[in-house]
């Protein structure tokens, strides 16, 4: 299977709802979800599944030779083949005690896959016709700076200009704070802002919290009770939630402190109160799953059975292009040849790791990094195959991370 024809199939499933968006809908009632048995016969043929290889020994060395490599205690892969039994594997360690081993389950904070929630939630109501993409947010969203130039769809592609709150400081002062909504996304407004509303992409937390209260105000309900009648009871999600003090992750997390006097002895994150730090995230990290539950979630975002063709198709649609900038350790817009791009909530990866056009992604999905965490959900549209990488220690740029995608695939014969 080659890459181009892994476009193509992309370029099908986007393609028509596009076209669809451009002509509008005059009725203005809610789009409905897609009816996924509405395809035509003449889209190309997925993978099917028993041309899969599933060699757990090959998957397990991948695993392995990644979690050396980029110097983790413990890592986790979990693969989900439509034919197939779902796959978990494990390497390396979970606590600081060498007997004992990484799980293959148990919960982990996802950190910013909180914003697929956040942008599926979003979406949905744009279906329901109680939002929209492209209208200001300023009726929601009065304490935003440029409200009435800022659209829904700027926020979550990351191009509304909103700073971000240097949160360590009030976090710090008292671990067991719980912040609100409204703190967070007013602490985020305050923030120097990375540009003018549509000016370019710049990677924020800010725009996420401030969708996750856009939601609560129109919902008048809480983003947590919102996302666990919508997604998590409906699809089984059982491990999925909102971190605080009475709602904590299971696995490890580590993670040191600039200037650490002792770098070598890792702090875990489970030996702290994670109110303060989780609740001053809010709608853009504060989340936490298992890997089975982020297979089921990949799986069900990105083949579309959450929102409709068209919503879909906006999200998946990759409007920027972006790298790591080193000297800032952040995500910044760029123009030059990359693996990494990014539509509405949705991060698109290329298998060379050259780069791409941002329509020739081969891979769509969401990666998250935290105080003790690595995490990224990737969905591979033609053989309908999501994986789940989880990682207990910080400190893996993304550029460390994405390359695992394509030695994954490679093992199962889908090159």
């Amino acid at each position: 299977m080659t890459a181009r024809t892994i476009r193509t199939r992309l370029a099908i499933i986007v393609a028509p709802a596009l076209l669809a968006a451009a002509c509008g809908d005059d009725d203005g009632e809610a789009v409905a979800p897609a009816d996924q048995s509405s395809e035509t016969d003449n889209q190309p043929d997925t993978v099917e599944p028993d041309t899969i290889e599933v060699d757990e020994a090959a998957l397990q060395a991948v695993l392995d030779e990644w979690r050396t490599d980029v110097d983790a205690f413990g890592a986790a892969l979990s693969i989900r083949v439509p034919g197939h039994d779902d796959i978990h594997l494990a390497s390396g360690v979970d606590d600081r005690d060498p007997e004992t081993p990484m799980p293959t389950g148990g919960t982990y904070s996802i950190m910013s896959v909180t914003k697929t929630f956040v942008t599926a939630t979003a979406l949905q109501l744009v279906d329901e016709g109680r939002l929209s993409l492209d209208e200001p947010v300023e009726p929601w969203l009065p304490e935003l700076p440029n409200a009435d130039e800022i659209t829904l769809a700027m926020l979550l592609g990351h191009t509304a200009g909103l700073g971000d709150w240097d949160n360590v400081p009030a976090v710090l002062e008292d671990l067991a704070r719980s912040f609100t909504a409204e703190e967070v996304v007013a602490e985020n407004a305050e923030a120097p802002p990375y540009g003018q509303p549509g000016e370019h992409f710049a990677y924020t937390n800010g725009g996420y919290a401030a969708v996750g209260l856009m939601i609560e105000r129109e919902l008048d309900q809480d983003l947590a009770a919102v996302i666990e009648e919508r997604f998590a009871h409906p699809l089984s999600l059982n491990d999925t939630f909102f971190i605080d003090d009475s709602t904590k992750p299971t696995r490890h997390g580590w993670f040191s402190l600039p200037d650490d006097p002792d770098p070598d002895l890792p702090l875990d994150y489970l030996d702290f109160p994670p109110e303060a730090y989780f609740t001053s995230l809010f709608g853009s990290a504060g989340m936490a799953s298992s890997s089975e539950d982020m297979l089921g979630w990949g799986e069900a975002l990105y083949s579309g059975d959450l929102l409709s063709e068209e919503t879909t198709a906006s999200m998946l649609e990759m409007r920027s292009s972006f790298s790591l900038d080193v000297a800032t350790d952040r995500l910044r817009v760029t123009d030059r040849p990359t693996p990494l791009h990014y539509g509405l909530g949705a991060m698109g990866f290329c298998l060379d790791q050259t780069g791409c056009s941002p329509s020739e992604v081969d891979l769509v999905g969401h990666s998250g990094q935290g105080v003790g965490t690595r995490t990224l959900v990737a969905h591979h549209p033609e053989s309908g195959t999501t994986i789940v990488v989880h990682a207990n220690l910080d400190a893996i740029n993304l550029p460390d991370l994405i390359p695992v995608l394509p030695d994954v695939l490679q093992q199962l014969g889908i090159t």
